[in-house]
This record gives structure tokens, C-alpha cells and sequence, in this order.
């Protein structure tokens, strides 16, 4: 499982400016920005909406690492029934998902929006998410 301990616009040992990732005890992921401009451009990339498909995934990678997962057993507490499990995984709050018998929290969220491609600007936010407020039946 990925960990994001840190996002950076330098790359924290080269100085870089790019979008960096640093994940699992210190290893530094992403792109610099001359990379990620010419990666976008030999894609025939050239409008922010095209750049979506880009963000969804840079989104994708970044917020699976921020999660916690948890198994259900372990998350769901000795007074929750059966029929109140089973409706509390059919429909999950704001910033939890299931998959499988996994309880997914983003307590945080990341989000990127492509403010131009010709020159590539960003913005990178990271927001509260799900908040630490133990859940209880009913």
C-alpha cells in the first residue's frame, strides 16, 4: 500500500519545480513540470478539459495513498447489527467507500486543477475529509 507523507512543487532533494510525491519512507515520486508539459503536448494535449483524463489519474494515485483501509470487522464496532452493517456498506457517508469487505476513509483528499497546458499551470489542494468522529449505529 502506498503512504503520502508529502506533496511538494520542488522536489525536495533536487529543487526541481514539478508535482512531487513523497511516499513510503521517503521515496519521491512525479513529474517535473518540462516533463509533465512535454508528456502532454506529445499526447496532442492542448486544452484543460483535454488534461482531464491526466488529473483523474494523478488524483487517483495520490488519494488511494492518503486513505486508510479498513476491514470491516475491525471497523465496525460490537453494537452494529447485522441489517446495520449491511445499510451503512450499501450506501457509505461522504469520503468512504467499500470495497469488498474493505472500509475506505479519505481523511484527506487531493485535488489538482489544470489552470492552462501552454504554459502547464496547477493547482494542487489538499482538503479535510472525512472527520475522525466515530460512527455509530442508527
Amino acid at each position: 500500500m502506498v503512504a503520502v507523507e508529502g506533496i511538494y512543487y520542488q522536489h525536495p532533494d533536487t529543487g526541481e519545480a514539478g508535482l512531487w510525491v513523497q511516499v513510503n519512507r521517503n521515496r519521491i515520486v512525479g513529474r517535473s513540470d518540462a516533463e509533465m508539459s512535454a508528456w502532454l503536448a506529445a499526447q496532442g494535449i492542448t486544452t484543460v478539459e483535454a488534461a482531464q483524463p491526466f488529473v483523474a489519474e494523478v488524483e487517483a494515485f495520490v488519494n488511494d495513498g492518503l486513505a486508510d483501509k479498513v476491514n470491516a470487522n475491525q471497523f465496525f464496532g460490537p453494537d452494529w447489527t447485522k441489517a446495520e452493517k449491511d445499510a451503512w456498506m450499501a450506501n457509505p457517508p461522504e469520503f468512504y467507500s467499500v470495497v469488498g469487505n474493505t472500509i475506505i476513509i479519505q481523511r484527506t483528499v487531493f485535488s489538482l486543477v489544470v489552470l492552462s497546458v501552454l504554459p502547464l499551470r496547477y493547482q494542487p489542494t489538499v482538503s479535510n475529509g472525512a472527520s475522525g468522529t466515530v460512527i455509530v449505529p442508527g
